[in-house]
């Protein structure tokens, strides 16, 4: 019974360290993409600007995408399910714009 459970606290400590893993690599690319958007704001209001907003966005939807599915082992299917319910769920703040969860939790 002691070897098993040995067996059982092992692995806990091996998926713990799978997931600080993840966890650090995509908090590390949200840093990155903040700090890549707040350079684009600054710039003027263009075409070009918005397109770099628009991949900005597009690779930080990927890294969220491949951190839930590889990590969490959500389905792509589940996953856009939840991003369309996250969609529809969406407000905006009426002091400052800022996007909400206008859902009753």
């Amino acid at each position: 019974m002691t070897e098993e459970k040995d067996k059982t606290i092992l692995e806990l400590k091996r998926q713990r360290s799978t997931y600080k893993k993840a966890l650090k690599e995509l908090t590390e690319a949200i840093i990155k993409f903040n700090i890549a958007l707040d350079k684009v704001m600054k710039e003027p209001s263009s075409y070009e600007r918005g397109k770099k907003i628009a991949k900005i966005q597009n690779f930080l939807d990927r890294e969220n995408q491949t951190a839930m599915h590889f990590v969490l082992g959500y389905s792509f299917r589940k996953i856009n399910n939840m991003t369309q319910k996250a969609v529809t769920n969406l407000g905006e703040c009426s002091e400052c714009g800022a996007p909400i969860d206008v859902t009753n939790k």
